[in-house]
């Protein structure tokens, strides 16, 4: 790797750096985001097949 770009990185590395310390020593604006993940929305239930008539369950209905 050539000086030059190894130079870059360390540099980009030490600002990068830099940002973060900067940030966390701001008050930020935003409220505190919560340690825990906020919990993924559940996926829509799949719609259950019609049950199919049982031949007790006709005959009941026949019977009504």
């Amino acid at each position: 790797m050539p000086r030059t770009s190894k130079l870059f990185v360390s540099a980009s590395l030490i600002s990068v750096v830099l940002a973060l310390a900067a940030c966390k020593d701001e008050p930020s604006a935003k409220p505190e985001l919560p340690l825990e993940p906020e919990p993924a929305p559940a996926p829509a239930p799949e719609p259950e097949p019609e049950p199919k008539p049982t031949t007790s369950a006709a005959a009941t209905a026949m019977a009504e």
